[in-house]
């Protein structure tokens, strides 16, 4: 059974042992440390591996408010990976746009079947040499094992997390690692079985996934994410920490963005794909 890891802040000795007591002996929690000081808490490693932090606001030293500002520093560090791997993903897959315009497109070339990655690297050498054909090899082959880790380590703990929280006798049926390996299994075979159903036709894996992952599924996405952070998180929490947690309004204005653009290709592009 998963158990909610807590933290707790709490000058006064009673009260955070109190807290501690009462929290441990429930079956879903479990205290991971309790500190007197915001100061203490930062310096171990229990703020981050906690699920919940109960964090007092009238504290010596470094207040509440201030605690709370750099507890979020680690939000901070997510935030900044998220974005960086997006601005990357988006110049590979901007890089490749044009090297096809470039190359496939004056050349009337449209690779399919098995020879896809061949012609290519072909294309590539006859341009810039045979380095230029290893790069491309390289690269794809980086891009290709590098996207399959990226999928296996996230969406299956993205439907364990979701699972958790929204069934809860899954919850107390499995503990978390089990969760994790259950869907994990399941990305594995359903994989395994995609490629094996489309044979050695990449292209067709390719333009399904695109349809349905690019365009079906990311404004739905952005929808619910927005409606998440934006509407029900609010409700959540008092004024004062929502004040503190609530995001950029840019991560806000990107949402919308995707939604309507990628919403627009789902509703009056797809038809004529399919």
């Amino acid at each position: 059974m998963y158990m909610i890891k807590i933290t707790i802040i709490e000058d006064n000795i009673y009260a955070r042992t109190g807290w501690e007591t009462a929290l441990n002996s429930e079956d879903d929690f479990i205290v991971l440390n309790s500190f007197s000081s915001c100061e203490e808490a930062l310096n171990s490693t229990s703020i981050r591996n906690s699920d919940i932090i109960l964090l007092d606001i009238g504290l010596p030293g470094m207040n509440g408010i201030e605690g709370a500002e750099k507890i979020k520093g680690w939000c901070r560090v997510v935030y900044t990976d998220a974005t960086i791997g997006m601005i990357i993903g988006n110049t590979v897959t901007i890089t490749f746009l044009m090297a096809g315009a470039g190359i496939l497109g004056p050349k009337e070339l449209a690779p399919t079947g098995t020879e896809v990655a061949t012609t290519l690297a072909n294309i590539f050498s006859s341009q810039w040499g045979s380095i230029g054909g290893f790069l491309f090899m390289f690269s794809a082959t980086i891009a290709l094992i590098g996207t399959q880790l990226g999928q296996l380590a996230g969406w299956p703990r993205l439907l364990a997390d979701s699972f958790r929280i929204c069934i809860p006798r899954f919850q107390k049926t499995f503990i978390w690692k089990t969760q994790f390996r259950i869907f994990l299994i399941f990305f594995l075979t359903t994989n395994m079985i995609i490629v094996y159903s489309f044979g050695l036709r990449p292209v067709i894996i390719v333009q399904t996934g695109a349809i349905l992952d690019g365009l079906i599924l990311t404004p739905l996405q952005a929808l619910w994410v927005g409606i998440g952070l934006y509407f029900i998180m609010p409700k959540m929490f008092k004024k004062e920490a929502w004040t503190l947690i609530k995001p950029h309004w840019l991560l806000a204005f990107g949402l919308v963005i995707a939604f309507f653009v990628f919403g627009y290709f789902c509703v009056f592009q797809i038809p004529y794909i399919l």
